[in-house]
């Protein structure tokens, strides 16, 4: 765990990718609330980054966490909703088996095509 205090804006840096912690309600109203020159505590927190990645079936992969959590993440919703050809090349089965982990997230394409926040793949539901 750590204590940390940051100025907002250096905690908007900390809380972007790759590596995101896992944010509170409560932490999010502060943000809301706050000055952009506004110094925030922001208490404990546990940073949290992917740390293996594992090919179920379908469109399935059980993802292990640095906090010792796994999640089975189905992408499979997600990617029924893509119509761009740079993302929706990923209904391919051969394809979207070619996933990554990289900088603490689990991504699929050389520039990284695609990429989700880790507090989604952590709840195991992506958006």
């Amino acid at each position: 765990m750590s204590i940390l205090i940051y100025h907002k804006q250096q905690l908007y840096e900390k809380i972007t990718y790759p590596i995101v912690p896992i944010i509170s309600e409560q932490l999010k109203a502060l943000l809301d609330q706050a000055g952009d020159d506004d110094v925030i505590d922001i208490g404990e927190y546990t940073l949290v980054k992917v740390v293996t990645a594992e090919y179920q079936d379908e469109y399935k992969i059980l993802i292990s966490f640095s906090d010792e959590t796994q999640q089975a993440v189905d992408f499979g919703p997600f990617l029924s909703k893509l119509t761009h050809p740079v993302y929706s090349k990923y209904k391919k089965l051969a394809l979207f088996k070619k996933f990554k982990i990289e900088s603490g997230n689990i991504v699929w394409g050389k520039d990284w095509d695609l990429i989700f926040p880790i507090d989604q793949l952590y709840a195991g539901k992506i958006d």
